[in-house]
């Protein structure tokens, strides 16, 4: 890959919003339709999944958003961890020191953030085609969040080594609607194919994304 402009080392400081998406997806359609890497092909042990639109003010990096696909649970170097399998966001910087901090597998796309008052619209796109859309209703009230009592963990793979990082986070949470979702399955996985427990607006929060540790 080609140096980007910005080379940023772990950890990182990041600052903006987001939706967290909180699904279940079936073990046959992780398989079939989860972009799996080939490590996470014979992994996938299940459980909660997650995706999540952000759209990150500040970072080390500079500012950028992202949207990513984590299926559930997978069992990686003998630990049983998240770990994402798509990933898009919209810079260079992002995407080069994200694969070489974390071994995250991140792609470039184009993001729109549409809001007004009550709703807000967000389309990902590459070369044009829309291949994510959603509206959302978002909150009415607000709440502090943390993940103080439950740290984020991911495990991904980078050139043979297996790398575990932990994250933090803290902001003000509410529950959102989502009132529309399209997913090409072309690009991301068809999540409309799960079910989808609840989706979260986070915003001013902080996150910390640590120095992973090889395993």
């Amino acid at each position: 890959m080609n140096k980007p402009d910005i080379l940023a080392k772990a950890p990182w400081n990041l600052r903006g919003r987001g939706y967290i998406f909180l699904y279940y997806f079936s073990k046959e359609f992780v398989r079939n339709h989860g972009f799996l890497a080939d490590y996470q092909k014979d992994s996938f042990k299940g459980g909660f999944g997650t995706v999540m639109l952000v759209d990150y003010e500040t970072s080390d990096a500079g500012p950028y958003q992202e949207l990513l696909f984590v299926p559930g649970k997978f069992s990686l170097a003998s630990q049983k961890q998240y770990s994402i399998s798509k990933i898009y966001v919209s810079t260079y910087n992002s995407l080069y020191n994200g694969i070489e901090n974390w071994g995250i597998p991140k792609e470039l796309a184009d993001f729109k953030f549409s809001p007004d008052q009550k709703n807000e619209v967000v389309e990902v796109s590459r070369e044009g085609r829309v291949f994510f859309r959603t509206k959302i209703r978002k909150p009415g009230f607000f709440i502090p969040v943390s993940t103080r009592f439950f740290p984020l963990v991911l495990i991904q793979k980078l050139r043979n080594v297996f790398l575990k990082t932990t994250s933090s986070a803290n902001g003000k949470g509410g529950l959102a609607r989502v009132e529309s979702l399209f997913s090409d399955p072309g690009f991301f996985p068809d999540i409309t194919q799960g079910k989808l427990l609840g989706t979260l607006y986070v915003k001013d929060f902080q996150m910390n994304f640590g120095v992973a540790e090889v395993i």
